[in-house]
């Protein structure tokens, strides 16, 4: 990771566009630390003043792209939602099956509780309640 990152530095140090912009180049400053889902690592430049913003965005995208390509992957957060009394069945990866209403259920919760923070499951429509306490 430190020679993607060296690497990358350089080759911004080199552009005709934004070289000009910084008065030190990128350099990785290593793994800050290790959480649950996630490993923290810090770079850091120098710019000329006003520049900062600009560049930061040119960093993280190009940060990211060359991850990408060389395998580095981020973290995503998934959530799996089991349904109970679904065990009689299992699909081809060996998961419970999970009929179509139960599915539309889950999903009409999930976006009614993130939407309004309420979801009134007698609700004919699984529309969210609006009224909030």
């Amino acid at each position: 990771m430190r020679k993607i990152i060296k690497n990358f530095g350089k080759e911004l140090l080199d552009d005709e566009y934004y070289g000009p912009m910084f008065l030190a180049p990128l350099k990785s400053q290593g793994i800050m630390s290790m959480e649950d889902s996630a490993m923290i690592a810090r770079v850091k430049f120098t710019t000329k003043p006003g520049k900062q913003f600009e560049l930061r965005k040119i960093v993280y995208a190009g940060l990211q792209d060359l991850f990408e390509k060389n395998g580095i992957k981020f973290a995503h957060r998934q959530v799996t939602v089991r349904v109970a009394g679904q065990d009689e069945g299992a699909d081809r990866q060996g998961s419970p099956t999970v009929s179509q209403s139960a599915l539309q259920a889950t999903a009409h919760a999930a976006a009614a509780g993130g939407a309004a923070g309420i979801f009134d499951p007698d609700d004919a429509n699984g529309d969210a309640n609006t009224d909030q306490l």
